[in-house]
């Protein structure tokens, strides 16, 4: 970082302590030619940050008796038994991935089919007599009606 200036390696003294190996990588340098460059206007931060370093080095590592560790493991949220019902297989099924885009796209493009047809003039215009109701009774196989008897006719 080429814009290293005093507050920041006090502040990186402050944060990781005396030993400049433990500064961020990307500032350790600056922060180093910074040091070296004037070492007096560091020394007081760096010798209160040595104090310190000593200090924590006295405390005792502790460790956990392994009653401790089965209470702590025992005592944390337990997964959830996966519930299976009809609905969510069936989501499962129609969205494979979780997304809801495809179903909604083939239900915006029933909707906009169904209104488009049903807005259309009639469509016996060769001499058969047709309503929109019949051609949509016709198209869902409701009634007896085929393509023959509109070409015979």
């Amino acid at each position: 970082m080429s814009d290293m200036n005093v507050q920041r390696v006090l502040d990186l003294i402050d944060a990781y302590g005396a030993d400049m190996n433990a500064f961020p990588e990307d500032e350790r340098d600056a922060a180093r030619a910074l040091v070296e460059g004037s070492p007096a206007l560091f020394a007081e931060a760096l010798d209160a940050a040595r104090l310190l370093d000593a200090a924590l080095l006295q405390v005792p590592e502790i460790t956990p008796s392994d009653d401790l560790m089965a209470r702590l493991i025992a005592s944390g949220p337990k997964p959830q038994a996966e519930r299976i019902n009809i609905l969510g297989r069936l989501r499962d099924i129609l969205l494979p991935q979780g997304s809801r885009w495809p179903m909604a796209a083939g239900l915006a493009s029933l909707a906009i089919g169904a209104l488009v047809g049903l807005n259309l003039p009639n469509v016996g215009t060769d001499g058969y007599d047709s309503t929109q109701g019949d051609v949509i009774y016709a198209a869902l196989g409701l009634t007896e009606y085929t393509y023959d008897d509109e070409v015979f006719q």
